[in-house]
């Protein structure tokens, strides 16, 4: 729905903000640790599954990594557990 679209389209332009202003990245050791945990639910090494990873999903995972840290900061800044 437009009103949906519309709300995803809000959210998104505020978490792009909040990235750029903290300057949240999705450092190596995140994505390969997000890696490794991947692999082993998939019953894989992190190398392996590397290997078979394209370009998409690994932004994917960079993306979830950089979200997961923008709602922490967030929980952080308003003392919500």
């Amino acid at each position: 729905r437009e009103a949906d679209t519309e709300k995803q389209i809000k959210s998104s332009l505020v978490l792009g903000e909040i990235v750029k202003k903290e300057n949240i990245k999705a450092e190596e050791a995140d994505v390969d640790a997000k890696i490794a945990e991947l692999a082993e639910k998939m019953g894989k090494t992190a190398k392996d599954l590397k290997k078979t990873m394209n370009p998409n999903q690994r932004e994917i995972i960079e993306n979830n990594i950089i979200t997961e840290k923008v709602i922490k900061l967030l929980k952080e800044k308003n003392n919500i557990k």
